[in-house]
């Protein structure tokens, strides 16, 4: 199956970030002296191999006027589509300490290593 990937850093303080992902997996590791955000999306149906261009992966500063405020990391998988909810395999390594904020409907979530604020939803 296909793969997105993006590799972005992340040093200073810790990121913040936010997964959506309805159907599939969430892995996020936390890594004791690691400056960078690695994310994989990987197609796990055909569903989601049909939509896997329109898988959002946005990388932003919280706040460009403060030096200091944390890189936002935004995943987010398109939904049902033609009564099929596509399966992503959602994958990120994250410096220590990282605000984590997940959204899951059927998706096993593992969560590795520190993390900052915590945030799981489920269905």
């Amino acid at each position: 199956m296909s793969v997105r990937k993006l590799h972005a850093s992340a040093a200073g303080v810790p990121p913040r970030i936010e997964v959506r992902n309805p159907a599939g997996s969430v892995t996020i590791e936390s890594l004791e002296e690691a400056d960078v955000l690695d994310v994989r999306v990987e197609a796990l149906d055909a569903a989601a191999e049909e939509l896997l261009d329109r898988v959002e992966i946005d990388v932003s500063d919280t706040d460009p006027d403060r030096p200091d405020s944390p890189v936002l990391l935004r995943i987010a998988v398109p939904e049902r589509r033609l009564l099929r909810t596509p399966r992503f395999a959602v994958r990120v390594s994250t410096p220590a300490g990282a605000a984590v904020q997940v959204a899951v409907a059927s998706s096993d979530v593992d969560l590795l290593g520190r993390f900052g604020r915590t945030e799981l939803t489920g269905a």
